[in-house]
């Protein structure tokens, strides 16, 4: 499942099964976070702003080279 389809995915999984969306709410509940979720987290923005920053650049050097 994917990771906005949290209520679905808590309410639907097995005893003892966590998907992504569950482990980050489960880590959230304590007092002090796992490092495990910053690491995680760090790396999904970095990925998705080198992801967007790419798009961005590809549509530049695109536009670049278009001739009507």
């Amino acid at each position: 499942m994917s990771i906005d389809d949290f209520v679905i995915s808590y309410y639907t999984t097995g005893n003892g099964f966590d998907n992504l969306s569950i482990w980050i709410y489960g880590s959230i509940g304590r007092k002090s976070l796992n490092p495990a979720v910053y690491a995680f987290s760090t790396l999904l923005t970095l990925m998705t702003m080198g992801m967007m920053l790419a798009y961005q650049f590809l549509m530049k050097r695109g536009k670049k080279h278009e001739t009507f």
